[in-house]
């Protein structure tokens, strides 16, 4: 049996998370939950990752402790968005754009059998296949 499949087109994609944090004038709460997760970071061993030469995709995984509410899975993404700009500053990503990261998965938040909260990570580096600039274009008129 096919899984039910929905495709939208939605006619807005948004605000960059940088555009809203300068509006929003919230560069030091940025920095302060950037410097915690970069130590936290530094704690899993990933600022001695040698670089990605290859795109990525990245899977998160949230375990939380028994007493953590579980979030929606929306809830990770600045943490998401903060793990990725260390690896940039750190130069084991070469960019944060779609030539460096091809996806960012989040599953939904567990509880952690040991009790223990983490951010279960995964960086896959991938290879793509070269495909022409007109076949993306017919791909994409096809879609919508």
């Amino acid at each position: 049996m096919t899984p039910r499949t929905v495709t939208l087109a939605v006619p807005d994609v948004g605000e960059s998370m940088n555009a809203i944090l300068y509006r929003e004038k919230g560069w030091a709460i940025y920095r302060g939950v950037k410097a915690r997760i970069g130590k936290a970071m530094m704690v899993a061993g990933a600022r001695r990752l040698d670089q990605f030469t290859k795109p990525v995709e990245m899977y998160f995984s949230p375990r939380l402790g028994p007493k953590r509410r579980k979030f929606d899975v929306t809830n990770y993404t600045m943490f998401c968005k903060m793990f990725e700009d260390w690896l940039v500053e750190w130069e084991i990503l070469r960019g944060d754009t779609s030539e460096y990261v091809k996806g960012l998965h989040i599953s939904e938040p567990l509880i952690a059998d040991d009790g223990v909260e983490r951010m279960i990570v995964r960086i896959v580096e991938i290879e793509l296949p070269e495909i022409p600039e007109q076949a993306r274009l017919d791909l994409a008129e096809e879609l919508f």
